[in-house]
């Protein structure tokens, strides 16, 4: 039974008979033109206008498609010596076994072993054995070989305060100092040309001194213990020479009375003094002589 308005050629019933509809085909004229079966089995004959080399073309087989797959991209039957050795080192952990190589492998002895004593200790290392302390190897964080700078913390020192290493140098001066040496005993302080507080009569005197006073300085000092503190000053050796060549209470400006005085205490005989002399002649010089009726000096 038709229905009304009954259309034969829309969609639903094109679909429905199992047919195509002219918008469902990429190129009706194509379609229209066929001229042979195409379905799966049928052995339509194409022609290589469209094949980039049309010479010797033709359909594969399902299995060779599948040989074709299994083939990479630019593969060769006819790769030389080089190429096949750059394939093998850019191949993943894969490497050319090189005449260098051979050779090392054959200097390498059987069953060889890094880690034994002899080949460690030739090779200029350590065995773990070795160590008195395995772990404190393992951290050291700096250099402790000889002319080094290492840094040091101080918390196994007695007194971790102002502590550091000592130089050679430094070393060597605390070698040549004897043992509980004491510099402050009398031994000691007497070879390094010093004196004992014992040995001072004041040293409170000696520790407020302020100047030199040894011999060839020009101390200056005060005159509070001067008799007469009044334009004093210290003499020369010079000074003091013709000081010790003046006697005891000399003076420059005695009176003539003074001086004949003075010379009054010392005339007499002896005393070198002329004053009883006229004109250089004793006294006797000027007698008369006296003689008796004998002839005899009278006088």
């Amino acid at each position: 039974m038709n229905s009304a308005s009954a259309d034969v050629t829309d969609a639903t019933n094109v679909t429905a008979a199992g047919a195509l509809m002219d918008s469902e085909l990429s190129s009706l004229a194509d379609v229209k033109a066929l001229d042979q079966s195409v379905i799966a089995g049928a052995a339509p004959n194409f022609a290589t206008t469209n094949m980039t080399d049309a010479t010797n073309k033709r359909f594969m087989t399902d299995a060779q498609e599948s040989k074709l797959d299994a083939i990479e991209a630019s593969a060769t039957a006819d790769q030389t010596d080089a190429e096949i050795r750059a394939a093998v080192e850019a191949a993943t952990d894969s490497n050319v076994f090189t005449d260098a190589d051979h050779t090392k492998l054959n200097a390498i002895e059987a069953s060889a072993d890094v880690t034994d004593a002899t080949n460690v200790t030739a090779a200029g290392a350590l065995m773990d054995s070795e160590l008195t302390s395995i772990a404190d190897v393992k951290a050291l964080d700096q250099s402790v070989i000889s002319g080094a700078s290492p840094t040091f913390g101080t918390a196994n020192f007695t007194d971790a305060s102002n502590k550091r290493l000592m130089t050679d140098a430094q070393e060597t001066k605390l070698d040549s100092v004897e043992s509980n040496a004491d510099v402050t005993d009398a031994t000691n302080v007497t070879a390094a040309g010093a004196l004992m507080d014992s040995e001072l009569t004041s040293i409170a005197d000696v520790k407020a001194l302020d100047q030199s006073v040894i011999s060839g300085s020009s101390p200056t000092f005060g005159t509070a213990n001067m008799t007469d503190a009044s334009n004093k000053r210290f003499m020369t050796d010079a000074q003091e020479s013709k000081l010790d060549g003046i006697e005891a209470s000399a003076t420059a400006d005695q009176t003539a009375a003074q001086i004949l005085t003075a010379v009054k205490t010392v005339d007499g005989a002896s005393s070198g003094l002329d004053a009883d002399k006229l004109d250089g002649q004793e006294g006797t010089y000027y007698r008369i002589a006296v003689y008796n009726a004998a002839g005899s000096l009278l006088n």
